[in-house]
């Protein structure tokens, strides 16, 4: 509940927009962003965050952020958390490509990740709902509205591969032609906040 409070504290005092009621009913999506997070670990480096648009071109294939790695880990296992990455990579793949379109969707091949993102809650990782609430706040600030279908793994191949830096392999699947460099996410909470 206190996390609940303190971000609409936080946006009631920097959001300074508003938005058009008629921007609620656009009958499909203008842009679409296939996702995918990767934890193979190649040349010392875990791989990784892959991601790409159809209607652009564009795409993301970069390996995962140590700091990042470390914060997906659960507490009981020490263990790379998939749930969260997939979250993470969707929430980054949404403010890289997403760029200023009103109507995005996302298509991710993990279920656990499509909830999260639904419910805007991770009941397991405060670090990650600050990186929800962050991304809410960018997108409330460019009008964005998005929303999150799971498919299965058969329909994300292009983004499976990227996610495993595999450009040659994804272009089977996708239609590639500038790379971008992913938007790093900030926490708009410390953790000691949100407890």
């Amino acid at each position: 509940m206190k996390f609940i409070c303190n971000w609409i504290i936080y946006y009631l005092k920097n959001f300074q927009g508003a938005a058009s009621i008629t921007s609620l009913f656009c009958p499909r999506p203008t842009r679409t962003i296939f996702v995918d997070a990767g934890t193979i670990r190649i040349s010392e480096e875990i791989w990784g965050v892959g991601a790409w648009c159809p209607e652009t071109a564009e795409f993301i294939s970069e390996p995962w952020n140590p700091i990042v790695c470390r914060e997906s880990e659960s507490k009981k296992l020490k263990k790379l958390s998939a749930p969260f990455l997939e979250t993470y990579a969707m929430l980054a793949a949404i403010l890289t490509l997403g760029g200023d379109c009103r109507e995005i969707l996302i298509y991710t091949d993990c279920n656990p990740a499509a909830s999260i993102y639904g419910n805007r809650w991770c009941k397991t990782n405060n670090k990650l709902n600050s990186y929800i609430a962050y991304s809410d706040f960018v997108c409330t600030g460019r009008y964005l509205n998005v929303q999150v279908k799971a498919i299965p793994r058969e329909r994300n191949f292009g983004a499976h591969y990227l996610s495993h830096g595999q450009r040659d392999q994804a272009l089977r699947y996708a239609t590639l032609r500038e790379r971008v460099s992913m938007h790093r996410l900030q926490a708009l909470y410390e953790d000691e906040q949100i407890l």
